[in-house]
């Protein structure tokens, strides 16, 4: 008597897990480190140093934006699997953008003062940010944030519009509501002026 069979197929996919955070988030101008993932499938076993990784656009730890990592697995058989972490690449002053209105400030010499303004954080280089409308003066000046003594700094010499310039600032901030408490001085070459200005969202 002969006894015959037939091999079951192999029809179940392998499983891609991904460790630590997803999404994950990388400061900008700092670069992506894979927190790892692992491949196992019923009949091959760990298969993990068989995955495969793209990125989607392209990772560039100088821009900030969204990037989607995909992994891709095959079995022996052909069984496929996909798994994607969703990678953020953001600057760490990017909580103090956005706009603030009815911003309010005085000046010694002009006097108070109530505007608009907007912050708009670089999306090239991390701490990096600029004011717009910098109290009132209609001009936009460079900023940066520290974040290891929450605070920012404006550099002195920018231009505040004609002769106008700024001669020094100290600024605290807080994130709960995101503000900005600004000192600042300027001169036109002849005069000088000391004014505060108070940023809320």
């Amino acid at each position: 008597m002969i006894y015959s069979g037939c091999k079951k197929p192999d029809n179940t996919h392998p499983v891609i897990a991904l460790k630590g955070n997803n999404p994950y988030t990388v400061t900008l101008n700092s670069p992506f480190t894979d927190p790892g993932y692992t491949a196992l499938d019923n009949k091959d076993g760990d298969i993990t140093s068989k995955v495969t990784t793209s990125w989607s656009p392209a990772f560039n730890q100088n821009l900030t934006g969204t990037y989607i990592l995909t992994y891709t697995v095959g079995d022996a058989a052909g069984n496929p699997d996909t798994a994607r972490r969703t990678v953020y690449v953001v600057n760490s002053a990017g909580f103090l953008s956005g706009e603030y209105l009815n911003v309010n400030g005085s000046c010694g010499i002009t006097g108070p003062l109530t505007f608009n303004s907007s912050v708009v954080s670089s999306s090239t280089i991390n701490n990096n940010f600029t004011i717009g409308n910098f109290g009132g003066f209609n001009t936009t000046l460079n900023a940066i944030y520290y974040p290891d003594r929450d605070s920012v700094s404006v550099p002195a010499g920018q231009s505040l519009g004609g002769t106008k310039s700024l001669v020094s600032s100290t600024i605290g901030i807080s994130s709960n509501p995101p503000t900005m408490n600004i000192g600042f001085s300027w001169t036109d070459g002849h005069n000088m002026d000391n004014c505060t200005t108070i940023y809320t969202k």
